[in-house]
């Protein structure tokens, strides 16, 4: 019994709900997120002297160096190279992803939006 004046209570006020006048408003509200992103950043040795925009790599790392502490990305790839002192001609990102967790692409969009507002980033060389 409990159960169906659960139900019947739930009916009626969805019902009265749609038995009110309908009005028509827009409403916008601005919503603030905040993302943050552990990475590292690489920039050429050549980027302090120059005034060109350099192209950039987005390194992304694989399931074993995710976590918090920064010094896993550098197990391979660009990052460990880098850590070699190896010299590249562009700039390169390696963020880090959380433990248990995929890559968001809303965190990863606003890195790079980040990147290049702040770095001399060339715009169709982005990879």
């Amino acid at each position: 019994m409990k159960y169906l004046l659960i139900i019947f209570f739930a009916f009626f006020m969805h019902t009265k709900s749609f038995s009110q006048p309908q009005t028509s408003h827009n409403f916008q509200k601005e919503v603030k997120i905040t993302l943050e992103a552990n990475y590292l950043l690489y920039l050429p040795k050549e980027y302090q002297e120059s005034e060109k925009d350099f192209p950039l790599v987005l390194f992304l790392h694989g399931a074993g160096e995710r976590g918090t502490d920064i010094e896993k990305v550098k197990v391979h790839g660009l990052p460990k190279l880098i850590d070699q002192e190896k010299d590249f001609p562009f700039i390169v990102v390696s963020p880090q992803c959380p433990d248990n967790m995929f890559w968001n692409t809303d965190v990863l969009s606003a890195l790079l939006d980040e990147i290049e507002a702040n770095y001399r980033v060339d715009k169709n060389k982005i990879y």
